[in-house]
This record gives structure tokens, C-alpha cells and sequence, in this order.
């Protein structure tokens, strides 16, 4: 009798035992939890390498600068004096700021001479990209800064007594519209007189500055259109 309990209590045992088992097996596997994966960030754009047009007839188009520190081929001329503006260069990039009261600040190339025949009776083309930061510390400007062309010399017929007269002056402003971070492609097109119509003195081309802030210039050009059109 004895022994017949102790075997049923094994029996019970292995039972339960078994379906403890059955039961701990048929458990569903706990479902992982995803790592969330990051988004990527977008990529900076990259600003293609800059390469400036063929500078043409133009002298030292990188504004490389000399021992002293001036800028070869180019000069800076202003109202009255030269201590209103300053010009810095970095990289071929001209930086042209208003520091001072004078009104008006010019940084110029001037052809006279003998270089000067090659231009003359000829469709110019005076280019160059600008951007600006203006800001108005110095009040109202006379004018709108920009690129600048002018010629001097004396018309067919005029006394030379009475010396060399403005014979054209062109100019692209850049305005209040045009005032971003962004470059643009600035440009005045112009002609020359011929033997017969003047004797041209002078050619000048160069920066006009006005304003409070800078004005920076970068890859200037001096071409002849008809050149151009050849190409």
C-alpha cells in the first residue's frame, strides 16, 4: 500500500514536471524591439572651384599686390584724399571699403599712349563679378557705386588749346537691388572714336564706390567684342 502511494506521488511529480514544460515551451519568444536608424544629414553644397574669364587687355586682373602693398597696374583715387577707402585682397577677390567721409572712391586702370592704339575705333566690352554689403553709416551716397568706364580726349575739330573733354562715360550701378551675398556678372559695352572722329588722351576703367560697407570684385575683363564674336 505503501509503496503504491510513493509510486503515484512520482507519477503526480513527473506529471506536473511535464506539463511545466509543455507549458514554458509553448510561450511565445518576446519580438525584439527595432533600432531606430538615424537619418542621414543632408549633404553641404559644394561651390563649384571659380575660374575667371580671360582677363583680355586688362593688367593684373588677380589684384596681385606689390612690396608695398598697393595693387599693381591699379590706383585708388578718391574725393580728396585717399584716407576714406581701403582695399584688401584675398585670393584674387578685391575688397573695397568706404572707412571714411569722402563722398566717392574710385580703384582704376588707365590706358594712355601707346596703350591705348590698340583700342581705338573699337566695340569694348569692360566686365566684371561684384557682389555687395552696404550698410548706410555714411548717410545718402551722391551716387550708385558700380563699374565704370570713361574716355578723354579732344574731338575732330576742337582747338588743342583747349585740351582733352570727356568723350564717354558708361557705367553699370549696382543698386539697392542687387545687394545680396550672391556674385553677379556686371558689364557696359561701349566704342571708341576713330582717328578721323578724336584723339583719344585716355581710357579708364575701374570701381566707383559710394557707399558705407564694401564692395568686392572679383575676375575683371577687357575685351574686344568683335573678338569675342570671332571666337
Amino acid at each position: 500500500m505503501r509503496l503504491n502511494c510513493v509510486l503515484g506521488s512520482v507519477c503526480v511529480v513527473l506529471l506536473m514536471a511535464g506539463c511545466g514544460s509543455d507549458d514554458h515551451a509553448s510561450a511565445p519568444a518576446p519580438t525584439p524591439t527595432p533600432t531606430p536608424v538615424p537619418e542621414p544629414e543632408p549633404e553641404t553644397p559644394v561651390e563649384p572651384e571659380y575660374e575667371a574669364p580671360d582677363p583680355g587687355y586688362l593688367l593684373n586682373a588677380e589684384f596681385l599686390q606689390g612690396e608695398q602693398g598697393n595693387v599693381d597696374q591699379w590706383s585708388l583715387l578718391a574725393h580728396a584724399s585717399n584716407g576714406s577707402y581701403s582695399v584688401i585682397v584675398d585670393d584674387g577677390v578685391m575688397m573695397f571699403t568706404r572707412v571714411g567721409v569722402e563722398p566717392w572712391g574710385k580703384v582704376r586702370q588707365l590706358f594712355k599712349g601707346e596703350s591705348i592704339e590698340p583700342f581705338i575705333g573699337r566695340t569694348l566690352r569692360f566686365s566684371a563679378d561684384m557682389r555687395a554689403e552696404f550698410t548706410s553709416e555714411w548717410g545718402e551716397a551722391m551716387e550708385a557705386p558700380g563699374l565704370v568706364v570713361t574716355a578723354k580726349g579732344i574731338p575732330a575739330g576742337s582747338p588743342p588749346i583747349l585740351g582733352s573733354s570727356l568723350l564717354l562715360s558708361e557705367k553699370a550701378a549696382v543698386d539697392d537691388l542687387d545687394v545680396s551675398a550672391d556674385w553677379h556678372r556686371y558689364e557696359v559695352e561701349f566704342e571708341l572714336p576713330t582717328a578721323e572722329q578724336a584723339l583719344v588722351v585716355e581710357l579708364e576703367v575701374g570701381f566707383l564706390m559710394t557707399e558705407g560697407g564694401s564692395l568686392y570684385v572679383r575676375g575683371p575683363a577687357l575685351i574686344a567684342v568683335e573678338e569675342i564674336v570671332a571666337d
